[in-house]
């Protein structure tokens, strides 16, 4: 039998609306991997209910960023579920709005390590992890990352990602 997961993570970035986001690239002996990019979409302000639900309409103007690949065990190598996980990027005046669908075919092996903000073990368990490129330098980013139970890390990161600034705290949401 296969389930179905499905959640929203709403980043509310005041101020920070990129108009793309941009993966960042492998660590050092890392697998190679193709730079991947996605477009935002503007919406008018007011559209989005940050209730866990991706379906109000706007969802479906944004162009699905999916073909992910690994992080953990085997970095780099292609996504083990057999049905497509998605995520899509929509933007108003004031927020940076992150949907996605995500798939996993044994319900009994989803992890959620700790439901603390700012959680400990920022590669232990499931995780939903999102980097802002903001300055567009491929060195420094904000950081936003989620488990199966909405619990949220944020952190910045420079020094082409060798330094961490866990200290570093936004107002966000996740459903």
């Amino acid at each position: 039998m296969v389930t179905r997961v499905g959640a929203v993570v709403a980043l509310v970035v005041i101020g920070l609306v990129p108009s793309g986001a941009m993966a960042q690239a492998p660590r050092a002996g890392a697998a190679p991997a193709t730079q991947k990019r996605v477009q935002a979409v503007r919406i008018p302000n007011g559209r989005i209910t940050v209730d866990g639900k991706i379906d109000e309409a706007e969802w479906q103007q944004a162009v699905p960023a999916d073909d992910f690949i690994q992080m953990q065990p085997r970095e780099g190598a292609p996504v083990t579920s057999q049905h497509t996980s998605e995520v899509r990027f929509l933007y108003d005046d004031n927020n940076l709005y992150i949907g996605g669908t995500l798939h996993e075919d044994e319900m009994q092996r989803v992890i959620t390590g700790d439901l603390r903000r700012d959680f400990p073990g920022a590669r232990d368990g499931d995780l939903y992890i999102v980097n802002l490129d903001t300055f567009y330098d491929k060195l420094n980013a904000y950081n936003f990352q989620t488990n199966p139970g909405c619990a949220q890390r944020d952190s910045q990161s420079y020094d082409d990602g060798r330094t961490v600034n866990a200290n570093w705290d936004t107002v966000w949401q996740c459903r």
